[in-house]
This record gives structure tokens, sequence and C-alpha cells, in this order.
């Protein structure tokens, strides 16, 4: 059964979430904000989501057994992108969160839950690999 335009929207909307909220949590954890600090503040403003709210925990552990895989993500986001491109709408933001999937799966990561995000982004910034 093919995926839905509305179903491929939702997927690209939870990937650009999921994407965002890895950067706001690695600027907050430099800035010396433990991380179950910065998801009561997310949690509580204008930013708090379903995302926030249920992959908080995930990030926050970094155990990214899998609730919804990588692999299936990316597999949307390529429904989505291929959807726009048919209707000849640009997606800058979702190409990228696209992107970000589409590394986890090259790194043998499709398995693993897709807040498993957080780990190449805290590794590009220095946090992961105890450079800051």
């Amino acid at each position: 059964m093919p995926v839905r335009p509305s179903g491929a929207a939702n997927q690209l909307i939870v990937a650009g979430n999921l994407a965002i909220l890895a950067e706001a949590l690695v600027i907050l954890d430099v800035a010396g904000v433990p991380l179950p600090t910065a998801f009561e503040v997310l949690g509580d403003g204008l930013a708090s989501s379903r995302v926030v709210s249920q992959k908080g925990a995930t990030m926050n552990d970094g155990a990214f057994t899998s609730e919804f895989r990588v692999a299936l993500h990316h597999k949307d986001l390529g429904i989505a992108l291929e959807t726009a491109r048919g209707h000849g709408v640009p997606l800058p933001v979702g190409s990228v969160a696209a992107q970000q999937m589409a590394r986890l799966v090259a790194t043998g990561a499709g398995a693993l839950d897709h807040a498993a995000v957080f780990s190449p982004v805290r590794l590009l910034s220095g946090v992961e690999a105890g450079q800051r």
C-alpha cells in the first residue's frame, strides 16, 4: 500500500523536528544545561511538541532502540521528496532532514530509532568526541 501524501508530509515534519531538536540540544549541552533540564525547558515553551515529549527520553539516554526505524523514515522522506518534485515544490529544509536520515542509513544505523539523528549532530559539534 503506497504512502499517502499526508503520511509523507507528516514524516517530513517529524524529521524536521527531530533534526532541529538535536541541534537545539547540542547548543544547550555545550552551554552547560543538563539534557533533562533542556527537555523540561523545551517542553514548557512554544517549541513543545510530541517529538520533544516522546523522543526526548530516547535522545537523553542515547539508547536508540527502534520505535520507528531510521530506514523506514528514510523511505518515507524519499516519498515526500518525490511527491514534492512531482508537483514542482522545492523542499529546502526537508531535503536537509532527508540527507541526515540518508547519512544514518549509509553508516549502518538504519535499524536504530530515528531519534538517532542526535548522534551525528553531537559528533559534528565535537560534543561526542569529547572536544568540548
